[in-house]
């Protein structure tokens, strides 16, 4: 599971903007360390609670769905698949 994640959580730091600058060594080792783990949990436990959210959102449409997608899923997927290392 670790190298999973870490093969998850590499390529996203050669993805770092040039504009931002150089991160620091430590921000990028607390990032992988404790932030990555804790938003991978985060999108578990939100991808497992969305669909009891979908259920109570369905009287609402389509678009209280979408929110209730995009609170527990795709929020959480970014931070830990999209964000560059060592910016949070």
């Amino acid at each position: 599971m670790i190298a999973a994640a870490a093969g998850l959580l590499l390529p996203t730091g050669a993805h770092a903007d040039a504009e931002m600058g150089p991160r620091s060594p430590a921000s990028v080792v607390f990032d992988v360390v404790l932030l990555r783990p804790l938003g991978l949990l985060r999108l578990v436990i939100g991808a497992a609670l969305f669909v009891p959210a979908a259920v109570v959102a369905s009287p609402g449409g389509f678009d209280s769905i979408q929110e209730a997608l995009e609170l527990f899923v795709l929020v959480p997927a970014e931070d830990v698949l999209e964000r560059p290392l060592g910016d949070f």
